[in-house]
């Protein structure tokens, strides 16, 4: 979930270990960007941060945005208000990004070709392939992203109550939870995506809300709803997918 704020990779897991006053050695874990993990300094920095920082702060940050139906609420209406809005944006730079992707393409079928006609040999093309084919992926992955920017952007206003009644849910079924590994479990089928910035602190957190989290989090509390039909009915009716940034 987490993404390097230099070249937008995916964060892993590493370890250090320290040597405590006593002589006694402590391991260290930090989120660090998956691409100088397996690459090297070449393609990328560590752009490190403490595991146990980043994992308390987005909790933390969750639980504020669910103990405060104001704010919660502020946020939905926001969402539902900027729908419209965002539509023609998004579009513009889908198009954009698709044409990006074809130059691409046709660029590395041109270095292909010049490879078959023995102007470019083989350890000329195989960089610059490589090169092209990490733009192009970069591409498709924003590509992907602002398609479920397009789905949100598109779909009908999202009633406040199933957004307030999930993150409820969410919280009880997270101190429910007996393991430290639940936990993270759990957050991760609510948290699609997190950032951080160049000074290596918590930027923002993307919260997804959709059918599956609401199964997942709702299968044993429907059957006491039974007496809130006002909430039955706006689950049946709704086909939820809703992105909320913190």
């Amino acid at each position: 979930m987490l993404r390097c704020p230099v070249c937008g990779a995916g964060m892993t897991i590493s370890r250090s270990t320290a040597k405590r006053k006593d002589g006694t050695r402590r391991i260290n874990e930090y989120y660090s960007c998956g691409n100088w993990k397996n690459k090297g300094t070449a393609v990328c920095n560590s752009n490190s941060i403490r595991v146990e920082l980043a994992d308390e702060y987005v909790l933390n940050k969750i639980m504020e945005l669910i103990n405060d139906e104001t704010i919660l609420r502020k946020v939905v209406d926001n969402i539902n208000q900027n729908k419209s809005t965002k539509l023609k944006p998004i579009l513009e730079h889908l198009e954009q990004i698709n044409k990006e992707i074809e130059k691409l393409t046709s660029k590395k079928n041109k270095n292909i070709e010049l490879f078959e006609d023995g102007i470019l040999d083989k350890s000329e093309l195989s960089p610059r392939i490589k090169v092209i084919n990490d733009d192009i992926e970069k591409l498709k992955y924003r590509e992907q992203e602002l398609k479920q920017d397009l789905q949100l952007a598109e779909g009908d206003p999202i009633p406040f109550e199933i957004v307030n009644e999930v993150m409820k849910r969410f919280k009880e079924v997270f101190f429910e939870m007996s393991t430290s590994q639940q936990r993270k479990q759990l957050i991760h089928l609510l948290v699609s995506k997190i950032t951080i910035n160049k000074e290596r602190e918590i930027d923002s957190i993307e919260i997804q809300i959709n059918d599956d989290v609401i199964t997942y989090l709702m299968k044993d509390r429907l059957p006491k709803e039974q007496g809130n039909l006002s909430f039955l009915h706006l689950l049946g009716m709704n086909c939820i997918n809703l992105k909320i940034v913190i």
